[in-house]
């Protein structure tokens, strides 16, 4: 009789969540986005991390899989700062749920980086996620047939057509990479529909910061189209110098606008009259709530107000010379960013170990370009660019409180692809 400790040890447990996950998102067509539990409201797609937290950490105790230090160590980090800003609000119970959401992300990044150890278990997960992209981008289509002409790409489970095209982000890259994992004809049809319906629904929503975000991450898929044809090094090492690049451009201009909000606020109120004359209302508005968030930042900027507060503190520092269109919104909106939002809440502490926490990871998705092989080259281009499309279009807007364990799944993912390789090998050679 086999031991329950082996059958553990064997277990393909991540298949489970991806099954969880299909239900869920197949259930959203029938049952609300949310349940509220005792004041609290959890949505749908967190009940099965339920499921990958309670059948992943027994089996990652006993999997006697080498734990990577040096991620659990950042991990801790990250989250016991945030915990301490969390405990620093004004309201600690507030502040501490959205600390526990990014613990759901990072435990979801730490058990898929840990516990995948076949091709097919990516595959399966990969393949899951896109069906899920499907599924809500036919059913925004089925409403969108139902609306008066000139609307936006909705489903009731993401009502606002950024937070739709946030999620679909995850496809187009994941669906590139199976295309080109996948040599099958019949599969090749059916990843090239699967695109179609996505690239359709993106463009219906009609979101700006998603078709910037795809369109660079294309040409940095374009790269490592090339690189893995040619096998030149002068072009795997310029893919890394424009991703280094970019982003340690916005930490520049992050610090230098940071600086100006700071000390010159007459040439702020000038930059953003300028601003407004030349670009859409719904674009020129996000500066003003960067403003405030910029000024947040210089009264709080070691621990933030505290997860979750921005709405809160926010009308105490609307700029005087904000236009009356926007007051109301800067009262009642989010900070359509991310790395603002952390920055605002958390801290410029918290901000700079997370950009640490993304750098690490990118480092390792870089060092496994060169040694992947085949399939297992294009699962990883496909995980890496999906989670990198995705945070893209989080400098613009902000998805982490409804898409943040995918998230850290694929994150997880693209690390672990090179991990599976080797044992696939050690396998093979015994």
């Amino acid at each position: 009789m086999i031991k329950r400790e082996n059958l553990l040890q064997k277990a393909t447990y991540l298949p489970l969540i991806t099954i969880i996950s299909v239900i869920f998102s197949i259930g959203l067509f029938f049952y609300s986005m949310k349940i509220t539990v005792h004041g609290f409201k959890i949505f749908m797609p967190e009940i099965s991390l339920v499921a990958f937290t309670l059948v992943g950490i027994p089996s990652l105790l006993l999997s006697k899989v080498k734990i990577d230090l040096k991620y659990l160590l950042i991990t801790l980090v990250l989250l016991g700062l945030m915990s301490l800003s969390s405990f620093l609000s004004i309201k600690p119970m507030v502040s501490f749920k959205e600390a526990l959401r990014w613990a759901e992300i990072l435990v979801a990044f730490f058990l898929t980086l840990h516990l995948v150890r076949r091709v097919g278990e990516v595959k399966a997960i990969l393949t899951a996620i896109v069906l899920m992209g499907i599924l809500q981008s036919l059913w925004g289509m089925k409403l969108l047939s139902s609306l008066p002409p000139g609307g936006r790409l909705v489903t009731p489970y993401f009502d606002n057509p950024n937070l739709l095209a946030l999620y679909l982000d995850f496809s187009p890259l994941l669906i590139a990479g199976l295309f080109f994992a996948k040599k099958e004809l019949q599969w090749r049809i059916g990843w090239v529909y699967c695109l179609a319906v996505v690239g359709t629904s993106l463009y219906l929503t009609g979101t700006l910061g998603s078709r910037i975000s795809n369109g660079f991450v294309l040409v940095l898929f374009f790269l490592a189209f090339l690189y893995q044809k040619t096998g030149k090094e002068r072009i795997l090492r310029i893919l890394k110098a424009v991703v280094s690049l970019f982003f340690k451009g916005l930490i520049v201009l992050f610090f230098l606008f940071l600086f100006i909000v700071s000390f010159f606020p007459g040439l702020t109120e000038s930059l953003l009259k300028k601003t407004e004359s030349g670009i859409p209302s719904h674009l020129s508005s996000r500066f003003y709530f960067y403003t405030t968030g910029f000024q947040i930042i210089q009264d709080f900027p070691l621990t933030g107000v505290g997860g979750n507060l921005y709405k809160e503190v926010a009308p105490y520092y609307i700029p005087l010379y904000s236009p009356k269109k926007f007051t109301e919104a800067l009262k009642t909106y989010h900070l359509h960013s991310l790395f603002f939002k952390i920055a605002a809440e958390n801290g410029l502490v918290v901000l700079m170990v997370f950009l640490f926490f993304l750098s690490f990871v990118g480092k390792d998705v870089f060092s496994s370009l060169s040694v992947l092989e085949g399939e297992r080259y294009w699962l990883m281009v496909g995980a890496a660019g999906s989670t990198l499309t995705w945070l893209l279009h989080n400098i613009m807007d902000e998805g982490f409180s409804f898409m943040g364990i995918q998230w850290g799944i694929l994150l997880g993912l693209a690390v672990a692809i090179k991990k599976v390789q080797q044992i696939e090998a050690t396998r093979d050679r015994s």
